[in-house]
């Protein structure tokens, strides 16, 4: 009986996170609307609470990149931005052409690459 319990306990737990496994954490299109203004082409959307936002954040300052640090539960204009580009969770990070959903150190680095050989 309590194995069967256990397994149940464990697939109510992780079935609802199998999704999540499929979805795509980095999408390229044209971010400009949302760079617009800033003296940066990095834009973090997250919040002060969230640690992969701190991770992120760290990330960027270790690599002394320049971004703009949104906090979408401080600011309405934040979160409506975070919402419109599908943000569903944080951090929600632009860096040129690409949206990076989470803390994504690799693709980071790709991108800010990429970015700094334009």
């Amino acid at each position: 009986m309590i194995p069967v319990l256990a397994g149940g306990l464990v697939v109510g737990a992780l079935l609802p996170r199998v999704p999540k496994l499929f979805e795509k954490s980095e999408t390229t299109g044209d971010y400009s609307l949302y760079l617009e203004g800033h003296r940066t082409q990095v834009v973090l959307y997250g919040t002060s609470a969230c640690s992969f936002c701190r991770m992120a954040r760290s990330f960027l300052r270790e690599r002394n990149v320049a971004f703009v640090d949104l906090d979408v539960q401080g600011s309405e204009q934040a979160a409506r931005e975070h919402a419109r580009l599908g943000g569903e969770g944080v951090p929600l990070v632009l860096i040129g052409n690409r949206m990076i959903k989470g803390f994504h150190p690799d693709k980071y680095s790709d991108a800010i690459l990429d970015l700094r050989r334009r």
